[in-house]
């Protein structure tokens, strides 16, 4: 096992962070969309307000999960923006 410096850094080695811009709709909860995302093997690790409607999720995933994170994101807000 390579040295790992931080538990955090464990939990997270080899996945990509992503920060997603989306547009809440009806339904939305960011509670439910982190257990759907754990059957994925991602995690969301900050969420944070933006404008009026918005939120702004810093998710992190294996790259081959992408468009399946996305899809699980999109049943309950648009994706504005991707970073």
């Amino acid at each position: 096992m390579k040295h790992i410096s931080t538990y955090f850094d464990f939990l997270y080695e080899g996945k990509k962070q992503y920060v997603y811009t989306v547009k809440e709709e009806k339904g939305f909860n960011v509670f439910d969309l982190l257990n759907e995302l754990k059957k994925l093997n991602a995690e969301i690790l900050n969420n944070a307000p933006g404008k009026k409607g918005e939120t702004v999720l810093t998710i992190a995933l294996d790259e081959s999960a992408k468009p399946k994170v996305e899809n699980v994101i999109e049943k309950t807000a648009k994706i504005l923006n991707v970073e």
